[in-house]
């Protein structure tokens, strides 16, 4: 029984730490207009987190590195700005931020992935 246990208490942390970790993540915008910000959320939560772009402007077919600090799930929505006032925004369902190294945002709301994380 013990040692029932304890391979329980293990896999369970090994799953709290990887869903919950910070994740780095390469974000290629191909949308065709510049991105002013990216907010991101868990999925189903009603909140955006903080501009994870901060100042920086991303522009069409430029790539930037982000990292989302710990606490997010690995299954986030993000949404992106195409003007600073963020009225003009597209959101992007659903991504898995913990099992690629590589997400490529397209104008229609579709995203791709590449890289697995190894």
């Amino acid at each position: 029984m013990k040692k029932f246990a304890l391979a329980f208490l293990f896999v369970s942390f090994a799953f709290f730490t990887s869903s919950y970790a910070q994740t780095t993540v390469e974000i290629v915008n191909q949308t065709g207009v510049e991105i002013y910000s990216v907010f991101a959320s868990s999925v189903n939560h009603p909140e955006w987190g903080e501009d994870l772009l901060g100042s920086d402007v991303l522009k069409p077919g430029e790539k930037i590195t982000i990292t989302f600090p710990a606490g997010y799930d690995c299954n986030v929505d993000i949404k992106v700005s195409a003007d600073p006032d963020d009225e003009d925004s597209l959101t992007f369902d659903d991504v898995d931020i913990c099992e690629v190294s590589g997400i490529t945002l397209k104008g229609n709301g579709k995203f791709s992935v590449y890289q697995p994380k190894k």
